[in-house]
């Protein structure tokens, strides 16, 4: 019952910290490998095969076919296609702020600011406001792929975690939950403060990126309450597993 207040309260205070802590990137770099090293062992120790356990009776059915891993591999192929599906489309957005930022020295000390095919006549203070502005719009989509990719990955991990009727399978996802859920929150609320949004818009992404866990975990409660199957648990099991691959290998340990 104390689960989903503990994660909003991870995610919403993380957010709060990284103001705190921005100036010290070993330090963040020390939190990310050791949240990094929680994730993958939770995933590939704990959870992928407490799943397949649980998934043992409907792999039998299908002659032995790893459905533990076919899931866990589809979680993340999920979240690796959305990611570099929203990474596409912020290059997209932002590659006109390379062509429309040329500046060139004229005779009168004014500069020209190329847009599309034309040109344009323009004093320092108007092309470096509107290469800022365009840096901040990029900026903006690149929060607004983070805000997407966090907030899905914390929603299956409350899914799987809401769907557990084990307590030990509750601890075990709960500790890798809290074990970066305030280091998402943290480079979020940085992304955030780059994209240079108003308060209004920062604390509301924080609010939703913080409710997305506890949200995930009253649907899988609720999934499991009603359907009693093992295999469910099973799934979002394998499901997280998936999820926490994902963020540990390709956002955390890169970054």
């Amino acid at each position: 019952s104390l689960s989903p207040i503990l994660t909003f309260l991870f995610g919403f205070c993380g957010a709060m910290l990284a103001t705190c802590v921005k100036r010290r990137p070993m330090l963040m770099s020390v939190f990310n490998l050791a949240a990094a090293g929680v994730l993958l062992a939770a995933g590939a120790v704990d959870l992928l095969s407490d799943g397949r356990e649980l998934l043992k009776s409907l792999e039998e059915n299908v002659n032995g076919y790893p459905l533990s891993q076919l899931i866990a591999f589809s979680s993340l192929l999920l979240m690796l296609v959305t990611n570099a599906a929203l990474k596409h489309h912020t290059a997209k957005r932002s590659a006109p702020v390379a062509e429309s930022a040329r500046v060139s020295p004229e005779r009168d000390g004014g500069h020209v600011l190329s847009v599309g095919s034309g040109a344009i006549q323009a004093s320092d203070c108007a092309t470096e406001a509107l290469v800022a502005q365009q840096l901040a719009s990029g900026s903006l989509t690149s929060a607004v792929v983070l805000t997407i990719g966090l907030g899905f990955h914390s929603f299956i991990a409350g899914l799987a975690l809401g769907a557990q009727t084990n307590l030990s399978h509750v601890l075990k996802i709960l500790g890798a939950i809290l074990a970066h859920k305030a280091l998402a929150a943290m480079a979020l609320s940085s992304s955030l403060v780059r994209a240079g949004v108003s308060k209004p818009v920062f604390f509301t992404v924080i609010t939703l990126f913080s409710l997305s866990t506890p949200v995930g975990i009253t649907v899988g409660t609720g999934v499991q309450t009603l359907t009693k199957e093992v295999a469910w648990e099973g799934v979002c099991l394998c499901l997280a597993a998936g999820t926490f691959f994902y963020i540990a290998i390709a956002d955390i340990i890169p970054e």
